[in-house]
């Protein structure tokens, strides 16, 4: 990906490598494995530096990162889940623990639920405001109320996973980014996601 976008800004004259003594376009932020949706590149230093600076302040609102996402079971009312996460370095996988241990971290997930299926094993579809952003936070943290992500490999069962970061939201950026006060970015959810989603809750559910 991250040769892709410089391949682009090249071809557009918008970065010229011999020029730049060290800056490279890099994502500023990144998604597991099997999650779609967006990735935002600095397109020069100080950009990259001002959108890593957001991402990295996890709690002040200034950056709101919302995913959608299809899961297991019910999910009854708005929840705010604050936890601590883990990670074992052997498996590649994270715990969620109620209590503080050394080496965790703190984790914050807003979910809202948008619709749940029909039939016995019910599926509900969610909007999840990513608080702090730790690998695999949402996967795990989701998994840890019984609800995992439809198709989640590591921490439920399948291979399609039904997770999408659709929104990111400039709620009051500062410095270089500050014209973006306001600005809304969004991705639209893929076929197989939008397919999944409207054969469980309905037609245009996520129009």
């Amino acid at each position: 990906l991250a040769n892709q976008v410089t391949d682009y800004l090249i071809a557009k004259g918008e970065y010229v490598p011999a020029k730049e003594k060290s800056f490279r376009p890099a994502p500023a932020n990144r998604l597991d494995r099997n999650t779609t949706g967006l990735v935002l590149f600095g397109k020069n230093a100080e950009a990259l530096r001002c959108l890593n600076a957001l991402f990295a302040d996890k709690e002040s609102g200034s950056l709101r990162k919302i995913y959608l996402a299809i899961c297991e079971g019910e999910i009854k009312g708005k929840q705010l889940l604050s936890d601590y996460l883990a990670k074992d370095q052997k498996t590649n996988r994270v715990r969620v623990l109620k209590n503080e241990e050394p080496g965790a971290r703190a984790i914050k997930t807003a979910i809202t639920p948008l619709a749940l299926s029909k039939g016995p094993y019910p599926k509900t579809l969610c909007e999840i405001d990513l608080i702090t952003g730790r690998p695999h936070q949402i996967r795990a943290h989701l998994a840890s109320i019984g609800c995992p992500v439809m198709g989640d490999p590591k921490y439920g069962c399948g291979s399609a996973q039904m997770l999408h970061a659709s929104r990111i939201e400039f709620v009051n950026p500062t410095g270089a980014l500050s014209y973006l006060k306001g600005r809304v970015i969004a991705s639209e959810a893929p076929a197989k996601f939008k397919e999944t989603a409207e054969r469980l809750f309905g037609k245009d559910i996520l129009n």
